[in-house]
């Protein structure tokens, strides 16, 4: 794992499950497809010597507020079941709920997660 961001780690692992654009930056106006998947790090640090367990806000976004759901559905599903090296185990909170976005052309539904990864 060294040398590899836990952002970096996160945004493929969820890329390689979902299919859809994953990234740690909103996608210019220009580049943004219909779906896309925002994985942005929030906190965490290590739980021991041989483990990191990093947290992240996953923004879903689609053109509508059902497709931005059933995005958001569908990663949720994805991420607590991410087992691929470095992940270790995976976790996802409670809490996916509608999150009004500034872009008026995309909805957008979040969670936050966490992963833990082998050092």
């Amino acid at each position: 794992m060294r040398g590899i961001s836990a952002s970096a780690i996160a945004v493929e692992a969820l890329r390689n499950a979902t299919g859809l654009r994953v990234s740690t930056q909103l996608p210019q106006p220009k580049d943004r497809p219909d779906e896309f998947i925002i994985v942005s790090r929030i906190g965490g640090g290590s739980d021991d010597w041989a483990t990191k367990n990093p947290r992240f806000l996953v923004e879903c976004y689609a053109l509508s507020e059902a497709d931005a759901e059933r995005v958001a559905d569908g990663a949720w599903e994805a991420w607590q079941a991410l087992r691929t090296p470095p992940v270790h185990y995976a976790t996802v909170d409670n809490n996916l709920t509608r999150y009004e976005n500034p872009d008026l052309k995309h909805h957008r539904f979040q969670f936050t997660a966490g992963l833990q990864l082998r050092r």
